[in-house]
């Protein structure tokens, strides 16, 4: 469910009604089976999406957020490095090098 809209409000409650178990469990078999929180599976799908709509657009980074399922631009930067490394500006600097 996570994957195919992850800009939806993932809560960890929502997340255990949609695998019908308790919060619990579900942090439990995340770490057993993605080697991850429930959270950070969310946040990592959500740079995924981001990143596809960057790469395939010149949306700005505040529509790109609120498309992916983060609350504002700083928290899709701050997420972004987090996973990635370096802020989402690198990889438009990239795409942008890519096309010359």
């Amino acid at each position: 469910a996570i994957s195919r809209n992850p800009a939806l409000p993932w809560a960890a409650g929502r997340l255990a009604a949609v695998a019908r178990t308790s919060p619990r469990n579900l942090a439990r078999l995340f770490a057993q089976h993605a080697r991850c929180s429930p959270l950070d599976y969310v946040q990592r799908m959500r740079i995924a999406l981001a990143r596809e709509i960057i790469t395939q657009s010149d949306m700005d980074l505040e529509r790109v957020a609120e498309r992916s399922g983060f609350s504002s631009a700083h928290q899709l930067r701050r997420v972004w490095r987090r996973w990635e490394g370096a802020p989402p500006s690198t990889l438009r600097e990239s795409k942008a090098t890519g096309l010359r």
